[in-house]
């Protein structure tokens, strides 16, 4: 592996939009891991 490079385009654009996506979709995997533990230790989650 040594020698090589991962070559990023000189050109980088942020799309606000796909920003955004991932951010909602970090957010929302947090939230998910949080209710998992919650749901695994016995804590109480409103169902319904």
């Amino acid at each position: 592996m040594a020698g090589r490079q991962i070559e990023f385009p000189e050109k980088q654009t942020h799309v606000k939009s796909f920003e955004l996506a991932m951010l909602g979709v970090s957010v929302l995997f947090i939230v998910l891991v949080v209710i998992a533990i919650a749901v695994v230790g016995g804590g109480e989650v409103p169902s319904g």
